[in-house]
């Protein structure tokens, strides 16, 4: 997590780091188990050093839809749940057997109060989530299923490797019948 964060966002003194370090605890999550269910409060800002983990929603009747791809490198949180301190209706599964280094939010909060340096670099992973979050909503919003297909094999090809085909379809709000019909175009 520390070079991440380093060639990443910024440098961190040795001193911080070891303050925060002392918080962060590191779990195994094995393939296709609950990282967080829909209808849980997030506790926690997630690392993936290992493994890929899937962000869904459930709909209305009960369809899965898968809303981000997660792997090594990346953190995650159900922001709107942390910041509400209430259940979301957003989820977070294993796809793969993960390591992940876990920091509890509430101690988060302290260390932006002791130190600047953790204030910044939550505000800029703040930051980069939300440029990353206006980006898929304009791929959302603006691009036929193709277009979408096309993007993330020219962005993400691990994602055909890594994730299931019906999440893939989910994802770009197709069945995964039409995206195999994609699949045939491209």
């Amino acid at each position: 997590m520390k070079s991440h964060i380093e060639s990443n966002y910024l440098p961190i003194a040795d001193a911080e780091w070891e303050m925060l370090s002392k918080h962060i605890e590191t779990v195994k999550f094995p393939k296709d188990s609950n990282i967080k269910t829909v209808g849980s409060e997030c506790k926690y800002v997630w690392f993936i050093v290992e493994g890929a983990v899937k962000s869904y929603e459930l709909t209305e009747d009960a369809r899965l839809i898968s809303t981000h791809f997660l792997v090594e490198k990346m953190f995650f949180v159900d922001l709107q749940s942390v910041l509400t301190r209430k259940p979301t209706g957003t989820g977070y599964i294993a796809v793969e057997d993960c390591i992940l280094e876990r920091l509890a939010y509430p101690q988060l909060l302290i260390l932006f109060d002791k130190s600047p340096v953790f204030e910044k670099l939550g505000r800029l992973l703040v930051e980069n989530e939300m440029l990353k979050e206006l980006e898929l909503r304009k791929l959302l919003l603006n691009y036929n299923a193709l277009d979408r297909y096309i993007h993330l094999i020219e962005t993400m090809p691990y994602l055909f490797q890594r994730f299931a085909l019906k999440d893939i379809a989910s994802f770009i709000g197709v069945t995964p019948e039409s995206l195999s019909r994609l699949r045939k175009q491209k």
